[in-house]
């Protein structure tokens, strides 16, 4: 159930504190304004060179505000772990790292927020408020009750073969 209830991630900036969440609407705005893929954002704040403007960028958009911080490997690591907690849904697919360059793609927002609303029957403020997990946990449950997927059972051998 946690997937369909993400709190957000406090951060305490300069003695204020923030709710750090990753909703459909902040992540439409990120990629809109920086014309860059959610990913290469993230990605950004992993890498020395960009760090300090991606959490700048990030902490802008998310809170409202522009907001300086000499603290920045911190702010990086906590904006990072916060975006990888509300993305996760149920059942998701480990991933395997290859070592390979990844090629970031546009979260397609409008397909969301059409999954979300029409699909789904979310009003708007709800559909823009939500995280990609919790769009996603919603949308495979959907699935699953209008049998588009099968869940795996595990079958026991006296299920299968009759007395």
């Amino acid at each position: 159930m946690r997937y369909l209830k993400p709190t957000g991630t406090p951060i305490t900036i300069n003695e204020k504190t923030y709710n750090i969440l990753y909703t459909l609407d902040v992540i439409d705005e990120l990629q809109e304004k920086t014309n860059m893929p959610m990913g290469a954002i993230i990605e950004s704040l992993t890498k020395k060179k960009t760090m300090k403007t991606a959490v700048m960028c990030l902490l802008k958009y998310i809170t409202g505000e522009v907001i300086e911080t000499d603290n920045v490997e911190y702010y990086s690591m906590m904006l990072l772990s916060a975006y990888i907690e509300q993305i996760k849904y149920k059942n998701m697919p480990k991933v395997i790292a290859s070592g390979e360059e990844v090629e970031h793609e546009f979260i397609d927002v409008e397909y969301w927020f059409n999954i979300g609303k029409t699909i789904l029957g979310y009003n708007t403020e709800e559909v823009w408020g939500m995280t990609l997990g919790q769009l996603r946990t919603h949308k495979r449950e959907y699935d699953i009750y209008k049998g588009f997927i099968k869940e795996d059972k595990e079958v026991n051998i006296d299920d299968v073969v009759p007395y």
